[in-house]
Parts: structure tokens; C-alpha cells; sequence
């Protein structure tokens, strides 16, 4: 009997973790495809092109914040159960490795986090050049 407590547990955690990833994965919009996405109109104005920049990197950035948080709660996840491990015996080594998962997943959402923010620094700079290209008198 004392050995089926631990196994339970754990069976429980990792079931909860799984669904509330994957409550989360659908609840997430579908990523554009980058290619499209990613390029401004032909034959736009400069300035329409920079407010298209600016929304891209708005949701770059908002995109970013929630890689965050997710990867936040991943990490104390993973925390939770190295606690939990180190009150079991046997299920020890178990917990050990589906911690050391998480938080790489963890620092997976953290890189594609910081990834995002880079991309909607780089188009808020080509907006902001745009806007200055655009406010420059044209010669004939």
C-alpha cells in the first residue's frame, strides 16, 4: 500500500500537467505562416508598411509575454516536484526527470520568448526608418 501512493501522485500530476498544457495549446490562436505574414503589401506606402510593422511587432511582443508566463509556470512546476521528489523513495529518480523536461521545455518557451522580443524590436526599428524615409521630401 505504500508504494502505490507515490505512483498515484505521480501518475495524477503528470495527467494534470499534460491536460492543462494541452487546454492551453488549444486555447492558443494559430500562428500566422511567417512568410506571409511576415511581409509588408507590394506596393504600399511607406507609412503603411511601418503601421503594418508596428501591429507585427505589437504581436510579436504580446506573443513573447505569454511564452513567458508560460514558461514561469513551467519552471515552478518543474520546482514543485523536485520537492515533491525528494519526500519519495522510489519515485524519486521519475520526478527528477520529468522536472529536468519541463524546465527544458521551460527554457525552450524562454528562448522563443526572447526570439519574439527581437523580432518586434527589429520591426519597430524599420518602422520608425520607414516613417523617416517617408517625412523626407522627395527630388524629381
Amino acid at each position: 500500500m505504500r508504494h502505490r501512493a507515490p505512483r498515484a501522485l505521480l501518475t495524477a500530476a503528470t495527467l494534470g500537467l499534460s491536460l492543462a498544457l494541452g487546454a492551453h495549446a488549444a486555447a492558443c490562436a494559430p500562428s500566422p505562416d511567417p512568410v506571409v505574414s511576415g511581409r509588408p503589401p507590394p506596393d504600399s506606402s511607406p507609412l503603411q508598411r511601418a503601421e503594418s510593422l508596428d501591429r507585427r511587432a505589437s504581436a510579436l511582443e504580446l506573443e513573447a509575454t505569454h511564452l513567458t508566463l508560460e514558461a514561469t509556470a513551467l519552471s515552478r512546476r518543474a520546482s514543485s516536484l523536485r520537492v515533491q521528489a525528494s519526500s519519495w523513495g522510489e519515485e524519486r529518480a521519475r520526478l527528477l526527470a520529468l522536472a529536468t523536461s519541463i524546465e527544458r521545455d521551460s527554457a525552450s518557451l524562454r528562448a522563443a520568448a526572447t526570439a519574439a522580443r527581437t523580432g518586434a524590436a527589429k520591426a519597430r526599428d524599420e518602422a520608425k526608418e520607414l516613417r523617416r524615409l517617408a517625412r523626407r521630401p522627395r527630388m524629381a
